[in-house]
């Protein structure tokens, strides 16, 4: 092989950009004369080249799902989606948010821990206040002060109780 195709061979398999390299060395540009810096004109700073990638956009957050936020803690309107997108709940917009977890809870099969039973709900715990109202009211007309300090603190205690009742419920 001769020298010249020896020299074919290795351009061959170079690269493009190694060539073009080669031929900008051997070129030599003219040197431009120096010019005193008083009479130049000030250069612009050149731009920032983007990148060629596109940036990416930031994505929206996403909403809560069922398994990242407990059903007790969720709203009611979140409920409402959660329930919408299970099979076997009808009439979701009507229930409120007892009766939506309830129906969630059904419909995924999750068990129900159970809490601390209140021995009576709070309509009857009501009904019992209103008596004992009407009691004290009575009691009152007699003059009676020991009996309705008794049923003015059994009132008071059965509040806290309906109160209590509501919050577990």
């Amino acid at each position: 092989m001769t020298e010249k195709e020896q020299k074919e061979l290795k351009e061959e398999k170079e690269p493009k950009e190694a060539k073009e390299k080669k031929e900008a060395k051997g070129k030599k540009e003219p040197k431009e004369k120096k010019e005193p810096e008083e009479l130049k004109e000030p250069e612009e700073p050149k731009e920032l080249e983007e990148p060629k990638e596109p940036k990416e956009k930031k994505e929206p957050k996403e909403k809560k799902g069922f398994g990242e936020k407990p059903l007790d803690r969720m709203t009611a309107k979140e409920l409402r989606e959660v329930a919408l997108g299970l099979e076997g709940i009808v009439g979701v917009h009507a229930m409120n948010k007892s009766e939506l977890v309830a129906a969630i809870k059904k419909a995924k099969g999750i068990v129900d821990e159970k809490k601390r039973q209140t021995s009576t709900d709070v309509r009857t715990i009501k009904r019992k206040i209103r008596e004992l109202r009407s009691q004290k009211e009575a009691i009152k007309e007699a003059g009676d002060k020991k009996k309705i300090k008794i049923l003015r603190r059994r009132i008071n205690r059965l509040k806290k109780k309906t109160r209590r009742a509501a919050m577990a419920g």
